[in-house]
């Protein structure tokens, strides 16, 4: 994901949140809301195939090189 677009993202229109999913690391996303709050976050299957969402943080508190990032999906 790259950095600039995650620090200054574009507000959504007409919705109350924009998803941006990373094109290089499946799952990972920027989520944005309407007052262009950003949050990173990742999506993954539990042993069921429900989809389940863990927040990792917010785009200003969360180190500038991050390594890899694991959700809880169990």
């Amino acid at each position: 994901m790259i950095l600039k677009f995650a620090e200054n993202p574009p507000a959504p229109k007409h919705k109350p949140k924009d998803d941006y999913f990373d094109s290089q690391l499946p799952g990972f996303l920027l989520e944005v809301r309407s007052m262009r709050k950003a949050t990173y976050c990742q999506r993954c299957r539990d042993k069921y195939g429900r989809t389940r969402q863990a927040r990792n943080g917010p785009v200003d508190f969360m180190p500038r090189r991050m390594p890899g990032m694991l959700a809880y999906c169990e």
